[in-house]
């Protein structure tokens, strides 16, 4: 994403949906002392553990804001790149984020963007929700709007970013490996980070929750590699565009 968006030392970055500031503190070591980075998330929390790692890694030209990527409030032409890791297919609405993005970026600045391929490319985000909603007896989990697939059409994608008056669209498809050293760690970094899934979980009895997360967890072994590790393979799309 970094490369896509053509970030050098002295830029001024936006990161939109920072979330605990992986990319913010990315391009902030990029951009170097003369450069700064401005990482925004609607969460709280979020941004307490990005300024909390900043803080710790001894990063100073990043910064960190609450903001919502549906809502936001920057000066114009202000930014020579913006990125987005994960975070856009869960906008409200995504032409009018796209339009905010845009209107934030100097003329020749540049969007970079990542997404998840469909479920069945990117099973460390689409397994466990799939295996327990089936072990539960539940309707399969929702995997379209407002949800980590909802941009995997990528021609849609495309159409959106151009319609947003962006040009040189072009996408890569890239592979993201997860590595677990167990099922169980795999299980716990799923009840971490999905909050949807947990929650509906959280709803069974005590003894169907287990039950849930020994199905996910046996089922994940179909990844075990050679190392005795669990390799997980996903695929994901990197978009970059250019505000003219």
């Amino acid at each position: 994403m970094l490369d896509a968006a053509g970030i050098a030392p002295g830029h001024r970055v936006l990161d939109l949906a920072t979330g605990i500031g992986d990319p913010a503190l990315m391009a902030a070591e990029r951009v170097g002392a003369g450069g700064r980075v401005l990482g925004i998330d609607s969460s709280a929390q979020m941004i307490a553990l990005a300024r909390a790692r900043a803080g710790a890694a001894g990063v100073t030209n990043a910064e960190f804001r609450v903001m919502d990527i549906d809502a936001l409030t920057l000066p114009p032409a202000t930014f020579d790149a913006a990125l987005c890791r994960w975070g856009l297919m869960f906008a409200d609405d995504l032409a009018g984020t796209l339009d905010q993005a845009r209107a934030a970026l100097r003329p020749g600045g540049r969007l970079s963007v990542s997404v998840w391929a469909t479920p069945d490319d990117a099973p460390t985000i689409s397994l466990a929700a799939r295996v327990a909603h089936h072990a539960l007896g539940l309707p399969p989990p929702d995997e379209g709007e407002k949800t980590a697939f909802a941009l995997c059409d990528i021609p849609a994608l495309v159409t959106a970013v151009e319609m947003a008056k962006f040009d040189a669209v072009n996408v890569q498809k890239v592979p993201v490996i997860f590595e677990f050293a167990s099922p169980e760690e795999y299980v716990a970094y799923r009840r971490e980070i999905s909050t949807p899934l947990a929650a509906v979980i959280a709803k069974q009895s005590e003894t169907r929750q287990t039950a849930a997360w020994q199905t996910v967890a046996r089922a994940v072994e179909a990844f075990r590699s050679s190392a005795g590790t669990i390799r997980m393979e996903n695929q994901a799309y990197c978009l970059s565009a250019a505000r003219p």
